[in-house]
Formats: C-alpha cells, sequence, structure tokens
C-alpha cells in the first residue's frame, strides 16, 4: 500500500514540529526569570564581544597577508 501524502501541507509541517519541541535548558530558564534590564544588558554584552572578537580576528588575518606579500616582495 502506498502512503498518502497529507492533505495540507501547513498542516504536516506543524504535525512535525510538535514532536520536535525540546525541554528548556538551563539558560532559557535562567532568562525567562530575568528582568528585561539584565537581558538587554546581556544583549549589548554579546554584540560588543562580537565585534571586537571580529575586529581582532580581521586584523590578525590582515596582518597574516600583509607580512606574507612584503615577504614576497622582498624576496624577489
Amino acid at each position: 500500500m502506498i502512503p498518502q501524502p497529507p492533505e495540507n501541507h501547513h498542516q504536516a509541517l506543524l504535525q512535525k514540529q510538535s514532536h520536535l519541541k525540546l525541554a528548556p535548558n538551563w539558560l532559557q530558564r535562567r532568562l525567562s526569570r530575568a528582568p528585561i534590564r539584565w537581558k538587554i544588558s546581556l544583549g549589548y554584552l554579546l554584540v560588543l564581544s562580537l565585534a571586537v572578537l571580529g575586529t581582532i580576528i580581521g586584523q590578525l588575518v590582515g596582518n597574516f597577508y600583509t607580512r606574507k606579500a612584503w615577504d614576497k616582495l622582498n624576496l624577489e
């Protein structure tokens, strides 16, 4: 017997998603109880940390390729 496709694709997706729900982890539990001021501060900290980390990594990569180019120019 060939399985029949669901009548409504949206309905089938909703049924799949209901089975995929996971229990909240420790971070979700802590954030749900935290005051909004703390959540906003944490968001700013995350964004600024990523910006600083990205800048540092960009500088390191740029320095690596600059040194590589200077070495190539000096050898020829």
